[in-house]
């Protein structure tokens, strides 16, 4: 029983949905050897749901120099949702009742479907093969922001406006933050010419973000037209905006209380290459041997040679 217990924790934190209103996942992949940086670090994490499923990796020099560097996507498969479901709910025994933290790598140019079930090409020798990640519970709570801070953009006008921003995870937002500046000169017709900024810091665990515009100094509550219309997009170092170009607001309501508990976990590992390998793209599986491959994803092409070192961290928020 403890061990279906904590495959069910495991599952739920595994396979968070993709969409804008949900949390993401993230891989960061590291490789060191001895050659030239070229490349500048990015920190770990896609606050603001920039990326639903982002997959980040750094190549490094022995001494830490980065000389490579990219982000791109993972995709959780169909028979890992299968998985997921069977371990959360199914009455009788699941399928394959064990948790997905297997990490392979593959150096065959794949595109990530849905439907794949296999890693192909996946390697098998040179100090790379599949092995099980470390795992980490860096859950937390989400905080109510801090407030933003607005300004006015191209030609000016006489409209008051203040703005609120409320951080979310899993479809479930924080209250509104404090109120942001008043700006009194907002234009009467905003546009993508004449338009206000709203920046503000995130937080690592936020999946996404909402921006509240009011006419008053009063905190938007209950029922009605506050949700300013755009994706804020955070930068590594959490410095976020959203450019409020709409005189339209969507209404929706605003919650009551902050219940923004957020999941979050890490698999790591790292592999020191015995001959001269590459690789391009990584499975995750739930055993050493032909189970269920429950994520895929692929990243530019790294070329190891011998005694060089691979990490791959799948940061998981749920």
């Amino acid at each position: 029983m403890k061990y279906l217990l904590a495959a069910l924790l495991f599952a739920g934190a595994l396979f968070a949905q993709s969409d804008g209103s949900r949390a993401m996942d993230s891989a960061t992949t590291v490789v060191h050897r001895a050659m030239a940086a070229t490349a500048t670090p990015v920190m770990d994490g896609w606050p603001g749901g920039t990326q639903p499923h982002p997959v980040h990796y750094i190549a490094r020099h022995p001494d830490g120099t980065i000389f490579a560097e990219g982000d791109t996507h993972n995709l959780r498969t169909s028979a890992g949702t299968t998985w997921q479901a069977e371990l959360m709910g199914k009455t009788t025994a699941p399928a394959d009742n064990n948790q997905c933290n297997y990490m392979a790598l593959t150096n065959t140019a794949i595109t990530p479907a849905e439907s794949d079930t296999t890693l192909s090409g996946e390697i098998v020798s040179n100090g790379l093969t599949r092995i099980k990640g470390a795992y980490t519970n860096l859950s937390g709570t989400l905080t109510v922001p801090a407030a933003p801070v607005a300004a006015v953009v191209g030609t000016t006008g006489a409209v008051s406006y203040w703005y609120w921003v409320a951080a979310c995870n899993q479809g479930i937002c924080t209250t509104p933050s404090t109120a942001s500046n008043n700006i009194t000169t907002a234009n009467a017709t905003l546009s993508t010419t004449n338009y206000n900024t709203v920046t503000f810091t995130g937080q690592n665990g936020a999946a996404t973000y909402q921006v509240y515009r009011t006419t008053s100094s009063s905190a938007p509550s209950g029922t009605g037209s506050f949700l300013v219309g755009g994706t804020p997009f955070c930068s590594a170092a959490l410095a976020c905006q959203v450019n409020d170009i709409s005189n339209t607001l969507t209404s929706l309501t605003i919650p009551g209380s902050n219940l923004t508990n957020f999941g979050k976990l890490t698999l790591v590992n790292t592999w020191t290459a015995t001959a001269s390998q590459s690789a391009q793209a990584f499975g995750i599986f739930t055993s050493s041997g032909a189970t269920t491959m429950c994520f895929e994803g692929t990243f530019t092409a790294v070329a190891l040679n011998t005694n060089d070192t691979f990490q791959l961290t799948e940061t998981v928020y749920f």
